[in-house]
């Protein structure tokens, strides 16, 4: 996992590029792009994935931690459910690492086919 500090510069702006980053990355795999092409693009994604998930799950975790020790107004059943949904979705996200790591290993393990030829060992890209 990348160990970032709280003075990496993280902006709003680099979020939203991230998030553009993959909503454009779905747009292209909609439009059916070559078999190597998709793998070339999603190559930095599934290995990047088995982090991204923890990630994920740990800033959802901070996101509650920051409400119940940084609240600004008081404490309330509205914060008490924020934390809450905050805690369970970083619950869910985490049980997505198993089955994630189990399918990312399946695709690393089977070659994409190319469309150029059938014969054994010819087609494929890893």
């Amino acid at each position: 996992m990348i160990d970032l500090t709280w003075d990496d510069a993280l902006t709003a702006e680099d979020i939203h590029r991230a998030v553009h980053s993959l909503a454009r990355l779905t747009a292209h795999l909609r439009v059916s792009p070559d078999n190597v092409g998709a793998a070339v693009l999603l190559a930095p994604l599934v290995h990047a994935a088995p982090a991204l998930v923890g990630t994920l799950a740990q800033v959802l975790r901070e996101v509650s931690r920051r409400l119940t020790q940084h609240g600004d107004g008081p404490w309330d059943a509205t914060v008490t459910s924020l934390v809450r949904e905050y805690l369970d979705a970083a619950t869910a996200v985490d049980q997505l690492r198993h089955p994630l790591n189990q399918t990312l290993r399946l695709l690393e393990q089977t070659p994409i086919r190319t469309g150029h030829g059938d014969t054994a060992g010819s087609g494929t890209c890893r």
